[in-house]
This record gives C-alpha cells, structure tokens and sequence, in this order.
C-alpha cells in the first residue's frame, strides 16, 4: 500500500470545492475565522499553509473522504 500526501495546493484546491459545494464564499470564511479574505484566498491557491484556516475546513466536514479522494485520483 502506497502513502500518498498531498501538497498545500492540492489541499487548497480540496477546500476550495468543498467550500464552494457548501454554498460560501471566500468572504464568509474570512468573517467567521476572523481573517482577511486575502488569507483564504492564498490558502486555497497554495500558497501559505495556515492551520487555523484548514480548521475551520475540517471542522466544517473537509474530512469528506469524497473530496480528498479526488485529488488523490484526479488531482482536480
């Protein structure tokens, strides 16, 4: 069995869609976590690896193994 990891763009991208399939806008989060939206924006393009953002994500329900699964297999 291979261990695959993803990188912070494939994990940006997964949050990204699962935002999106859960109806929020980029502003939205940002409100709620109490950051700019710039912030969740770098986060879903890759470029910063922010905890506290992948939280809010996670404790949302990012743990959809649907999701990761696709950008295992697919890499969205």
């Amino acid at each position: 069995m291979t261990i695959r990891t993803l990188n912070n763009k494939q994990i940006g991208q997964a949050c990204k869609k699962f935002r999106e399939e859960k109806g929020y806008t980029q502003q939205q989060v940002a409100d709620i976590i109490h950051y700019n939206v710039s912030y969740v924006s770098n986060f879903e393009c890759g470029r910063s690896s922010n905890f506290r953002i992948f939280l809010w994500y996670f404790e949302n329900g990012i743990t959809d193994v649907i999701i990761l699964d696709k950008v295992l297999r697919y890499g969205l």
